[in-house]
């Protein structure tokens, strides 16, 4: 099953993103600001393995990550969220994701986004982003 988050499902958002991210991860502060404001979502797994955070820019989502625990990956979790979202959304959705992230973008591609555009040096480390959006209301 997979929920939108309340208050009690914070702190284990807040420990899944340094699990996955690392040293990248949002910092504690920053993720308590974003679920403070009503702009964003967050969706958990109930086995907390993965996650989802959503910001909603009034006529469209933007998907802001997706973390999934290593040892989890390949099982569908992400699939899962991502379909949940796409059940419970009646607005178009967007994502960037890193150029080098050939597997996210495989899922992506997979559960119906298309790429529309790049912005190159994008990230801090000069990565490109690959701008997606949902296609035919998926």
């Amino acid at each position: 099953m997979i929920t939108k988050v309340d208050r009690e499902y914070l702190k284990e958002i807040i420990d899944l993103e340094r699990k996955i991210f690392g040293d990248e991860a949002y910092k504690t502060t920053m993720l308590e600001k974003m679920f403070d404001d009503e702009r964003y979502s967050f969706i958990i797994d109930s086995e907390k393995k993965s996650y989802l955070i959503l910001y909603d820019t009034v006529d469209s989502y933007e998907i802001i990550k997706i973390g999934v625990l290593k040892e989890e990956r390949g099982k569908g979790l992400g699939k899962k969220l991502l379909n949940f979202l796409f059940s419970h959304s009646d607005k178009e959705i967007f994502l960037e994701v890193k150029e080098t992230n050939g597997v996210a973008i495989n899922l992506y591609q997979q559960t119906g986004f298309k790429e529309i555009a790049r912005r190159k040096n994008y990230y801090s480390n000069g990565e490109t982003a690959v701008i997606m959006k949902l296609e035919n209301g998926k």
